[in-house]
């Protein structure tokens, strides 16, 4: 069993931060729990939240944790890899070294090896954790949320509400700290009974994006998924390379990808008019996959 360092251990430590949210121990306390499926401890970042599990892990210099993703590429987001490289090292092998397996569900799509990673974890009795940072409330083709295989999910609040900053530690065991951060405390009162509409509207304008360009999408139709961006295989590479400073995303994982960030705040009418421009984009350069 994992054992949970005391909060005066970690704050001798010097590790982290970390609020519990004794003040919304309320009905969107508890319908935020409901979603994440177990209680919760609030970090001032996604980045401390996964500090503190891997300092809780008690992983060595020697230790590795194999880091798996969505697309399978060699981009690994460096929140993650930096992160847990001040503790151990990193891999994206399974060896006798592996002491932990760290899922990461590329921008809200889930891993298709959840069922197996979960196995294999099970086998060596080491930690399972589901990266969450862009898959909150979305779910598999066989109905499962991200997040409830792990023993441990992280989450990040910027990246669920419209707020600066904020993580989430979830599992059977978590941090609780006297300490209440009033800001976020407020912020997940106010926002937690809309998640639902932010999901939908999320969801709404990745499928204008989808409708007009899925051959040339990197993922699927979204159905259950809470999709973070739309990605898009060109082949434009050189114009784009060109607004990457400007862009977000635009300069991602592989040469020929662009990624679109898909705000759920923004109007439909905001994606119908980069629809228009896209399509402009790529009538004028021809150069748009056809798969």
């Amino acid at each position: 069993m994992i054992r949970i360092l005391p909060l005066e251990q970690i704050k001798e430590n010097g590790l982290t931060k970390n609020f519990y949210l004794r003040s919304i121990e309320n009905d969107s306390h508890r319908e935020l729990s409901e979603i994440i499926g177990s209680d919760y401890t609030v970090f001032e970042s996604g980045k401390a939240a996964i500090r503190a599990l891997i300092e809780d892990l008690k992983l060595t210099r020697n230790d590795e944790v194999l880091i798996t993703t969505t697309t399978d590429t060699s981009f690994v987001s460096t929140c993650v890899s930096a992160t847990i490289f001040n503790y151990c090292k990193i891999s994206r092998i399974l060896t006798e070294n592996t002491k932990a397996i760290f899922i990461i569900h590329n921008f809200g799509f889930p891993h298709t090896g959840l069922k197996q990673l979960r196995l294999i974890a099970d086998e060596r009795m080491i930690p399972l954790i589901e990266d969450c940072a862009f898959g909150f409330d979305s779910y598999n083709d066989e109905g499962i949320r991200l997040g409830s295989i792990g023993d441990f999910s992280i989450y990040s609040l910027p990246k669920i509400f419209p707020i600066e900053y904020g993580g989430i530690l979830s599992g059977k065991n978590h941090l609780k700290s006297r300490n209440s951060d009033e800001y976020l405390a407020k912020q997940i009162k106010e926002w937690v009974p809309k998640l639902w509409h932010i999901k939908k509207m999320r969801t709404s304008n990745y499928l204008l994006l989808f409708r007009e360009f899925s051959r040339e999408s990197i993922y699927k139709e979204a159905v259950e998924e809470n999709p973070f961006v739309f990605g898009l295989c060109t082949y434009a590479y050189k114009e784009i390379e060109k607004m990457h400073n400007d862009v977000e995303f635009s300069r991602t994982h592989v040469i020929n990808e662009i990624h679109i960030p898909v705000n759920a705040f923004a109007e439909s009418m905001e994606y119908e008019s980069l629809i228009v421009c896209l399509m402009q984009f790529a009538h004028s350069h021809a150069n748009i996959k056809d798969k």
